[in-house]
């Protein structure tokens, strides 16, 4: 059995493992570690119909090729709401008495899909999973969804969708609530790249600053560099309470710990510095020692977490 990983080949140990669910299982515990999520899965290049319980049982001998995708539980989530939406508005353009003959095939094919009630749970599934701050929005969507589901027949496995004003509206409901999450999630989790981009051009303009800091007087000395530094510790304290899709990631919590703990000592000796009004050890420790410390895990952070990076 040949094993895929985001389409890069991965080597394989097999031990106790018999049927494909036991492979699986191993598997995500390695890829959990790297902080990602599996997201498809490609047995042999069919995707697993999850609805049908049989594949657990899969016997290692008759796969020859597993690929599996896998991404960090943020684009996992945006992902999968993104989804949830864009299957929502085709229901609602299906929910419609006028269907030109083109929409008419598209409805056909779309009703004709052995797995659709499965999926409309797995939409609701899927909502109820992302727990992001905002779970009052959980309930009252599930109970939109299984209202307009009944109202359209779906539930009942009708091979139709019947008609409803209703179910219009109450569609139409989903779709905005599913969009507005989907912003919200976005907002949240851009404050941290923000900053950090903009540490780092702070810390240049204060590297800069103290070129000069033997031409400028002790007050304002003092005044620019707290203003810099009160940024820096706000930046640090950002970091202490990571995106949604960094907050059980290992690298993530390293990083933020290390960069705690380095700029603790170095905050106290240029303290000791500035009182004893030592300004060129106060201009060394933040051209040399602060400054690109700051640089540093800043760029680190961008590098590994920032979602453009993302493969998509």
């Amino acid at each position: 059995m040949e094993l895929y990983v985001n389409n890069e080949k991965m080597d394989i140990t097999l031990e106790k493992e018999k049927k494909l669910s036991e492979v699986l299982d191993s598997v995500e515990v390695q890829v959990k570690k790297s902080g990602a999520v599996i997201v498809s899965t490609l047995v042999n290049g069919k995707s697993i119909d999850y609805s049908d319980a049989s594949w657990k049982e899969l016997p290692i001998p008759s796969i020859q090729t597993l690929h599996l995708e896998a991404d960090t539980p943020y684009i996992a989530r945006l992902k999968l709401l993104g989804t949830c939406e864009t299957y929502l508005r085709l229901l609602y353009s299906f929910n419609h008495k006028e269907l030109d003959e083109e929409e008419g095939k598209k409805k056909e094919e779309f009703l004709k899909e052995s797995t659709l009630v499965h999926d409309l749970y797995q939409i609701q599934n899927t909502i109820d999973s992302i727990s992001l701050g905002f779970r009052p929005l959980n309930f009252p969507l599930r109970t939109i969804l299984n209202k307009s589901f009944h109202l359209l027949g779906l539930l009942d496995k009708k091979p139709h969708i019947q008609y409803s004003q209703e179910a219009d509206e109450l569609l139409q409901q989903c779709i905005d609530l599913l969009q507005e999450r989907r912003e919200r999630l976005l907002d949240l989790d851009s404050y941290w790249l923000d900053i950090s981009k903009t540490v780092i051009q702070q810390i240049s303009e204060l590297q800069v600053f103290t070129q000069n800091i033997h031409n400028s007087e002790e007050g304002a000395v003092r005044k620019t560099i707290g203003n810099y530094i009160d940024f820096i510790q706000l930046w640090i304290h950002v970091l202490q309470n990571p995106p949604s899709y960094c907050t059980d990631v290992p690298l993530w919590k390293q990083l933020c710990d290390e960069i705690t703990k380095k700029i603790v000592s170095l905050w106290e000796e240029l303290h000791r510095a500035i009182e004893s009004k030592d300004w060129v050890s106060v201009a060394d420790t933040i051209e040399y020692d602060i400054g690109p410390l700051v640089k540093d895990y800043a760029r680190r952070l961008l590098d590994e977490f920032s979602p453009k990076t993302k493969k998509n």
